[in-house]
């Protein structure tokens, strides 16, 4: 399996936050960004609500570094 770099990513892109406070939220990618650490990272509007009733719903604007994130089919 191929490992998901942040060059994989586009404005307008469709993905899915895998692992963290936001898995299970899936969203539009609306801006290309880092993390407070400096990797790489994606703004997304939330498309679809984190399984996690705490974190993350539709409308919400979140910052997902790219390794917590699949595109979506």
């Amino acid at each position: 399996m191929k490992a998901i770099m942040a060059e994989d990513f586009q404005v307008g892109n469709k993905v899915q936050v895998s692992t963290g406070g936001l898995a299970g939220a899936e969203g539009e990618v609306i801006e290309l960004t880092q993390t407070t650490k400096g990797e790489p990272a994606v703004v997304l509007l939330l498309t679809k609500n984190a399984d996690s009733p705490v974190f993350g719903k539709v409308g919400d604007e979140v910052v997902a570094a790219v390794d917590k994130v699949q595109p979506l089919s």
